[in-house]
């Protein structure tokens, strides 16, 4: 409990917005307090050696930028990505790596239960917006007491929304759901579990790009098998019938429905996605990259709002070239563990783990977001699960530490 209360305070959950006097900064350090002194008490602190390895760099970088730009901003992200560990640690040492994937999935599924539940009472008009408040980037976001959007349509009975969870945006849902997805696969393989997530993340968000993400995953990994090929099909005649309908229905709810999602991927006449709002920024993080390619522009120096935004290329252009490959480091690691054959099972890699990575990948650019928070410990979760998977799974404790450095003296 103390694990996730910690964690629904920290970026990117909104709860310290929607509810201020519940949650926010100072909740957050003191719960982290909490964890530590905790930590401290039991004095049986776990951890991971090849977290540790890719960890450090990470922090000692981060602190080489902090002097080498003068800016200030990197301790903020520094203290931040220390929070993140910690939280971590504590989950790994307290919870235990099978109770905090169980915990992971379960908390993902009660939030798309939720969104899924309020976004049909508010299309009905049963459910309107509790209070309003402002996301961390500025939009405005809605609080329907059963989820958060920042996306609204209001129709003549009630309104459209795109939820999104507890998050900011219906595209974090979507993000995290699909990290549920891969960790039930990897850990729980409860085929009924995938299922679920996977419908009720598209009713919640009506986002297009988990929908082609998770297109790819029934096509690659579900479709070996005729249950998969069953759910594709349904999947998509019952998309193919919702878009029909909405085509031939002229109302303003109807055209937003569709402005917002498939017309979306609809390519224009200059060869671009409609709904593309990222590659100009991608581009534009290349040519400030290729100008301080050593050691970026710094954190100061850059602004998601001015140009860089979330794409790959951003990380590169504020910290160079090896900050770019540190902030990477985990999916970086990820990917080694498969294609390296780090298995025991005589080097043979595992199809759905090559499939699943990659597919993270996909995941990934859509919210390369590796700074801190939820979608690292995300990510470090999975990690852990298939250091298991993989039978690599190390996890030691300062006792065990201790004994080993009396050993060698």
């Amino acid at each position: 409990m103390l694990f996730w209360l910690t964690i629904f305070n920290f970026t990117p959950f909104t709860f310290s917005q929607a509810y201020p006097s519940l949650f926010g900064k100072h909740v957050f350090v003191g719960l982290v307090l909490v964890l530590i002194l905790d930590l401290l008490i039991n004095q049986k602190i776990k951890f991971n050696r090849y977290i540790l390895f890719i960890s450090v760099p990470v922090i000692i970088y981060q602190f080489i930028l902090f002097y080498v730009h003068d800016d200030s901003s990197y301790v903020g992200f520094l203290f931040a990505l220390i929070m993140t560990y910690i939280i971590f640690c504590y989950g790994l040492t307290f919870i235990g790596l099978s109770r905090m994937a169980n915990s992971f999935i379960y908390i993902m599924m009660t939030m798309l239960a939720l969104s899924v539940i309020g976004s049909f009472l508010a299309l009905i008009g049963i459910l309107e917006p509790f209070s309003t408040f402002s996301n961390p980037d500025g939009r405005v976001a809605y609080n329907y007491l059963l989820t958060f959007t920042n996306s609204q349509t209001i129709t003549n009975g009630g309104s459209f929304i795109r939820a999104a969870g507890f998050f900011d945006e219906p595209g974090a849902l979507a993000f995290f759901s699909f990290y549920a997805i891969v960790v039930n696969e990897l850990y729980l393989k409860k085929n009924k579990l995938t299922a679920i997530i996977a419908l009720s993340t598209v009713i919640a968000t009506w986002s297009m790009g988990f929908v082609i993400i998770i297109s790819l995953y029934f096509l690659f990994i579900k479709c070996r098998k005729l249950s998969g090929v069953v759910m594709l099909l349904l999947t998509i005649a019952f998309l193919l019938m919702t878009f029909s309908y909405l085509k031939a229905d002229s109302s303003p709810m109807s055209k937003r429905v569709l402005r917002l999602t498939i017309d979306r991927v609809v390519v224009n006449d200059n060869g671009s996605f409609q709904g593309d709002n990222r590659s100009h920024l991608l581009y534009r993080a290349a040519e400030e990259f290729a100008n301080n390619p050593l050691i970026g522009a710094g954190r100061n120096g850059l602004r998601d709002g001015d140009y860089a935004g979330a794409n790959v290329m951003a990380p590169f252009a504020r910290d160079g070239i090896v900050g770019g490959l540190l902030y990477f480091s985990l999916y970086i690691f990820l990917v080694g563990i498969v294609m390296l054959k780090i298995r025991v099972n005589k080097g043979f890699i595992s199809y759905k783990e090559v499939v699943l990575v990659f597919l993270l990948g996909v995941n990934f650019l859509h919210r390369p977001n590796l700074d801190a928070g939820f979608e690292t410990i995300s990510m470090l979760i999975v990690i852990i699960v298939l250091l298991q998977r993989n039978k690599l799974l190390h996890i030691r404790n300062n006792d065990e530490c201790s004994k080993q450095l009396t050993e060698n003296l």
